[in-house]
């Protein structure tokens, strides 16, 4: 009776070590989850060129979110046709707006505001163009009286024609908190068999990211596309 006694104990004080030795093995998955970290890279508004193309003002969000400049756009420009932007490792706002309006698509805009390109083919000729108000001009003063018409056109359009999408930040990144990219929970990720899961350090180590894609249409109806992934993702890391 005391030989199965002090094997019951014996039984009970391994289990006891067990559950010890997998808790701390959880509470440090946990904390070393709190290590990688959510931020928002930036945003890209798109469109279809062959529809319209969308004027964005240059508001105070491109102040924090740096855009890429076209050949034809400057960091003073009041507006972009479509922008793409970066945060450049700074916290975003809780929610920021994107203000906008349609605009003819790129044969009515070109043929309005700048006239007329003529391709030579023939070697050692140059492209013949022709202004707006139908003068024979060079390419560089040809550019320069095309984004002249336009900004001036752009300055007229009325109030009316602006609209504002709000993308609301701080309800995107509540979202996906605690959650990898995959959908699944934070620091539980590899089974081993009979419905056990092994606490998973390494992927919860990794920083993610959430790059807003928004897509407006030529009726103006923005479509919002969040895409959340691991930060610096390579093609066959497991943990991507």
């Amino acid at each position: 009776m005391q030989s199965a006694l002090v094997t019951i104990y014996q039984l009970i004080r391994q289990h006891i070590h067990l559950i010890k030795r997998f808790s701390l093995l959880l509470l440090s998955s946990i904390t070393l989850t709190a290590c990688g970290l959510t931020s928002v890279e930036g945003f890209h508004v798109g469109f279809d060129r062959d529809d319209s193309l969308i004027v964005i003002k240059n508001t105070d969000i491109f102040e924090q979110c740096k855009p890429a400049y076209s050949h034809y756009e400057s960091k003073e420009s009041d507006y972009f046709f479509g922008v793409r932007c970066s945060f450049e490792n700074t916290a975003p706002p809780d929610s920021f707006e994107i203000v906008y309006a349609i605009w003819p698509n790129d044969d009515i805009d070109f043929e309005c505001f700048f006239g007329e390109e003529v391709w030579r083919y023939e070697p050692g000729e140059s492209n013949i163009y022709t202004s707006a108000d139908g003068k024979r001009v060079s390419k560089e003063e040809w550019m320069t009286l095309g984004n002249e018409n336009l900004n001036k056109a752009i300055a007229q359009l009325p109030g009316s024609a602006w609209q504002t999408y709000t993308v609301d930040v701080k309800s995107t990144l509540k979202k996906y908190k605690d959650k990898t990219p995959e959908g699944n929970p934070m620091g539980i990720a590899i089974p081993i068999g009979w419905g056990i899961y092994y606490p998973s350090l390494f992927p919860s180590l990794q920083d993610r990211i959430i790059q807003f894609d928004l897509l407006i249409d030529k009726e103006g109806n923005v479509k919002l596309k969040e895409d959340y992934r691991w930060e610096n993702e390579l093609q066959g890391n497991p943990y991507s």
